[in-house]
């Protein structure tokens, strides 16, 4: 048909039909009211149809065109470009921008548009479908859409395929929303705009592949969002922008999900669950997913493989059930993998079952209402945190064993756990530095690191408080010339086991620790040559402290002014501090100190001060350099005599003290063994003399030699009896003389020399006779000795005296 076929303004009754014709010129069709019209299978150059009413379909399929103008048309029908070809590279292939269709809208079966389709504030009564529709516009836009109403359903599945810009900016549809399978080009660009999109059916985009951005930003989904096995590339970029997206039942982005380029949900909404099962996302050394206080109502799957490369964000998110990353691997070397500071997770957070994490994995103040799973996970962050979760709150159980592995520090700094915090079996690795920080935790319930935990570099505990038990059994801290283990403070309300098979290579701190229960190191194994095996100032046990059957150290240990409930046992134990001080208990109380079988300490022994109200002990195994200066005990056993005591005395003086020989002395007095006591202060004298100048030595060695310190007054009887019989035997063969004769008493050798012999006491013989020669030197040494002997005695009593 040669010249223009125009109709404009009129008014047409009879449907038309018009088929495989040519036009050599434009169709015009604008302002008609027309009845059902179909162009099949023509060519033209353009057909413009803007503000025209059809009453009834308005068909084009299979036409080949330039450009198609449908500007605010109303068509009570159909309107379909079915196979229809829309030529326009350089403008607008198809614009339908304000158009009303009563039915269905169909643009697939092989539908091809080079320009842009333009169908802004369109509504479409029925569906709306792109099946198979090829839309072209590169460095376009390809099909702007922006504030489309479609009353049904949107279907851009299959083949359909578009380079160019996609936009459904603040579109509505009534029904479902279907890319699945579409092809959506535009890199570097945004491949789908659906900003503001009301989907009040399921969105789907499972199998969708797109080049370039899918913005989904604060769209509205009642239904389901499927992107099962979507690849969306944009590697400079955001690959998907779900920011503000509400979707209201299930979101998925699993099964072979793959987005190469940022995944942003931050302030989204799913009112159901939220999975990413299988996916991948990759960005590396950036943010691959930003779900910045993201809200899911239902459980969030993130696991059975998969991959992050880049960063992870779930800042202040709230997950309404279960968040699981089981199998999941998150990589961003250098950086923070996965940062979830104050998520908070009303279900179970499950990182295990192969959980892999190189990169910081960040917690801070986050809160789980149930369990904290990390069993067999694997975090690698050797320049710094492996796990950050200061100020976490776990309501139940929080696990880090069973084969958990982290190579950087293990940060849980005031983090409260509701029951039982298990490191049985983890292997942490930080040499030289922090392997777990975990200072101010509260465990409301056991805390159990045991079945071969091993960590290498310092495990600080310092402020903790168990609730329950804390059991170190069989555990391995390495961290040699420093601090192994650090528990300054911490609280045990139940007991606190390091044995079978604990050891520390490096300083064990428990300095002021409190332990309600029994605090147990026997067969423990402590290694610090260079310093202190063992720290534990002012610790405080309710129960028992075994350091005994087996426990060994190498180094200092220390308990100054630690106080024990019941006992405090050394017996098996081999101490080594050869050039120091071995075992320091200065101050320690306790009910019962019990060193025996087998003790060996090579070393200085300190108890200087203790105070136990009971001593279980083999002297023999007390070492030679020993300070027992103010120990105080009620009781000794076993009930030894006074000469092995005070070998043992002996020992533990460097230098001259008085209360260790009283405090054995009033031992022996209170069980009646006064002779004992007598003993053991006769030796505190003889002490005592060692240290006096020599004047004073003098002095004692007679008041010894005459009463024994008036603790051997028998000695004064031996003395006054010998005296007495080496003086009647000398007197009876040198016979005084009579002073005055005829007027003495009847001489009496043994009388006379008794007199002499005795002062104060006169019998009347010395002052009637007197001695000439050696005989007057022999009564002179006679007197001599018994002013002497007199005074002894007297000293002696009295300073007995003065000690009862």
């Amino acid at each position: 048909m040669t010249g223009a076929l125009s109709l404009g303004h009129a008014q047409v009754r009879a449907p038309l039909l018009l088929k495989d014709c040519w036009f050599d010129e434009p169709i015009w069709l604008d302002e008609a009211v027309l009845r059902t019209m179909s162009l099949i299978g023509c060519v033209m150059p353009s057909l413009d149809a803007s503000d025209t009413k059809i009453e009834g379909h308005l068909r084009l399929n299979e036409c080949i065109i330039q450009s198609i103008t449908l500007t605010n048309a109303n068509i009570t029908g159909q309107l379909s470009f079915s196979g229809a070809q829309i030529r326009n590279p350089d403008g607008d292939a198809l614009v339908a921008d304000g158009v009303s269709v009563q039915g269905d809208m169909y643009c697939g079966e092989g539908f091809l548009a080079e320009g842009v389709v333009r169908l802004s504030g369109a509504r479409i009564a029925g569906d709306l479908s792109f099946i198979g529709a090829h839309m072209s516009d590169p460095n376009g836009v390809a099909l702007l859409a922006d504030g489309l109403d479609v009353g049904g359903n949107l279907f851009c599945r299959g083949d359909f395929q578009a380079e160019g810009e996609v936009r459904f900016h603040s579109a509505r549809i009534a029904g479902q929303a279907d890319f699945a399978g579409v092809r959506l080009l535009n890199a570097n660009g945004n491949a789908l705009v659906a900003d503001g999109l009301i989907v009040n059916g399921d969105m789907r985009c499972d199998g969708l592949k797109i080049e370039g951005e899918l913005r989904l930003s604060g769209a509205h989904v009642v239904g389901q969002l499927i992107l099962d096995d979507a690849h969306i590339t944009n590697p400079n970029g955001i690959a998907l922008n779900g920011g503000r997206l509400h979707v209201e039942s299930d979101m998925s982005c699993g099964e072979g999900f793959r987005a190469e380029g940022q995944v942003f949900l931050v302030g989204a909404h799913v009112a159901g669950q939220l999975s990413f099962e299988r996916a991948r996302l990759i960005n590396p050394q950036k943010v691959a997913l930003a779900a910045e206080g993201i809200a899911v109502d239902g459980a969030m799957s993130c696991g059975n493989g998969f991959h992050a490369e880049g960063e992870v964000r779930l800042i202040s998110a709230r997950i309404g059930s279960q968040l699981g990353f089981n199998g999941a691997y998150f990589s961003n070397p250098d950086g923070t993998a996965l940062i979830a500071d104050g998520v908070t997770v009303d279900g179970l957070m499950l990182c295990s079952e192969g959980f892999r994490a190189e990169g910081e994995v960040r917690l801070l103040g986050a809160h789980i209402a149930g369990q904290l799973d990390f069993e067999g996970a694997h975090l690698t962050n050797a320049a710094g945190a492996a796990l950050t979760a200061d100020r976490l709150v776990v309501g139940v159980d929080l696990f880090l064993g069973d084969g958990f592995r982290a190579e950087g520090e293990v940060r849980l700094l005031g983090v409260r756990v509701g029951s039982h915090l298990n490191l049985n079996g983890a292997h942490l690795s930080n040499p030289s530095g922090v392997a777990l920080a975990a200072d101010g935790i509260t465990v409301e319930g056991l805390m159990s690191c045991k079945a071969s935990f091993w960590a290498e570099g310092s495990v600080r505990l310092v402020g903790a408080c168990i609730t329950g038990q804390l059991t170190f059994d069989g555990a391995h801290f390495s961290n040699a010339d420093g601090v192994a283990l650090a528990a300054d403070g911490i609280t045990v309300e139940g007991l606190m086991s390091c044995g079978e098979g604990f050891r520390a290579e490096g300083e064990v701190r428990l300095l002021g620790a409190h332990i309600a229960g029994q605090l147990d190191f026997e067969g423990a194994h402590l290694t610090n040559a260079a310093g202190a095996a063992l720290t534990a100032d002012r610790l405080v046990v309710g129960v028992d402290l075994f350091l005994g059957d087996g426990f060994r150290a190498e180094g200092q240990v220390r308990l100054t002014g630690a106080r024990i409930g019941s006992q405090l046992s050394f017996n098996g134990a081999h101490l080594s501090n050869p050039q120091g001080v071995a075992l320091q208990c200065s101050g320690v109380e306790a009910a019962l100190l019990s060193i025996g079988d087998k003790f060996l300490a090579e070393g200085t022994v300190s108890f200087n001060g203790a105070r136990v109200s009971r001593l279980f002990d083999d002297p023999d195994c007390w070492p030679t350099d020993l300070d027992l200066n103010e120990l105080v005990y009620n009781d000794l056993e076993p009930d030894l005599a006074a000469y092995r005591r005070l070998r043992w005395l002996r020992r533990g003086m460097k230098e001259y003290s008085a209360q260790p020989y009283e405090q054995l002395a009033a031992y022996y007095r209170r069980h009646g063994h006064d002779e004992e006591a007598r003993r053991v202060l006769l030796a505190k004298q003889r002490h005592y003399r060692s240290t006096r100048p020599w004047y004073a030595k003098l002095m004692g060695y007679f008041l010894d030699g005459m009463v024994g310190y008036g603790y051997r007054p028998g000695r004064a009887a031996l003395w006054i009896a010998a005296l007495m019989a080496s003086g009647s035997l000398f007197f009876t063969h040198h016979r005084p003389i009579p002073i005055k004769t005829g007027e003495h008493p009847d001489y009496n050798p043994v009388l006379y020399t008794a007199d002499m012999l005795l002062p104060i006491i006169s019998l009347g013989q010395e002052s009637a006779f007197k001695q000439q020669g050696l005989a007057q030197w022999v009564a002179s040494m006679i007197v001599l000795f018994g002013w002497l002997l007199a005074t002894a005695v007297v000293a002696g009593v009295t300073r007995l005296l003065a000690r009862n």
